[in-house]
């Protein structure tokens, strides 16, 4: 167990132990579900999810060397099949197991978050970072039932709700906070180091990419039509395999 707070482990996609199945004790989110829209029904894929709530293979009692891929939706590789993920292909060309930490809607806080969260317990050498983009933030909420999770924020999910239900105090902080592109700059830079200071005391390599990068390259061709395609993906690959032969 992670010495942290509980939260620092918190997955949205973490499963009930009754969904698992199989030897390896995956399940599908998905299945059975209008979660996600299909534009490209031609892209065949399933996601299926380990035991954490992520979407890779379960790193329980791992012994042998591995790294780690951490990010959002982009990493996840939501609309996407997992063997043509930018984790999945630096794993084919380095032989190592890369275990993909990708989480949807995911902000800079949940990077550092569940990084602090993990990566002590699955101990990767290298660790590889696809930051989210600035406009996001995440706090911890308590539901009625007293249960805590942790909530993540954005323009257009604050704008939504402003129309719906409003409530001047909350609201205001956080048109503020959006209204500031600085806040959101130095949120950012201030995981980024905190990651790279993470890394170095456990001994990992740490590589990333900021948002921007290739952003570009095969723009809404996922099977949603909302998140970059198969080419964007070989592109970050591409990216991180020159960092490592550097």
């Amino acid at each position: 167990m992670s010495e942290y707070n509980p939260l620092y482990k918190f997955n949205k996609y973490k499963p009930r132990l009754e969904n698992l199945e199989g030897p390896k004790k995956t399940y599908n989110l998905f299945k059975n579900s209008k979660m996600e829209q299909i534009e490209y029904p031609e892209i065949k894929l399933d996601y299926q999810f380990n035991q954490y709530g992520f979407r890779t293979s379960d790193w329980t009692d791992n012994k042998e060397e591995c790294y780690v891929a951490i990010g959002s939706s982009d990493t996840f590789g939501f609309g996407i099949p997992e063997e043509d993920r930018w984790s999945n292909l630096i794993e084919k060309h380095t032989g190592v197991t890369v275990y993909n930490l990708g989480y949807n809607g995911g902000s800079a806080d949940t990077v550092t978050r569940l990084a602090m969260g993990w990566l002590h317990e699955i101990r990767p050498t290298k660790v590889f970072t696809s930051w989210p983009p600035n406009n996001r933030w995440e706090c911890a909420k308590s539901n009625a039932a007293g249960d805590k999770n942790v909530k993540i924020h954005m323009p257009a999910i604050i704008y939504n709700n402003i129309d719906k239900t409003p409530r001047p105090g909350w609201f205001k902080y956080c048109l503020s906070y959006l209204g500031e592109d600085f806040n959101s700059e130095i949120n950012t830079k201030r995981n980024i180091h905190t990651m790279k200071g993470l890394c170095r005391e456990l001994y990992m390599e740490c590589y990333s990419l900021e948002y921007d990068v290739h952003r570009d390259i095969d723009v809404n061709k996922s099977r949603d039509g909302r998140h970059n395609g198969q080419l964007y993906h070989r592109a970050i690959a591409d990216e991180f395999i020159s960092l490592l032969d550097k």
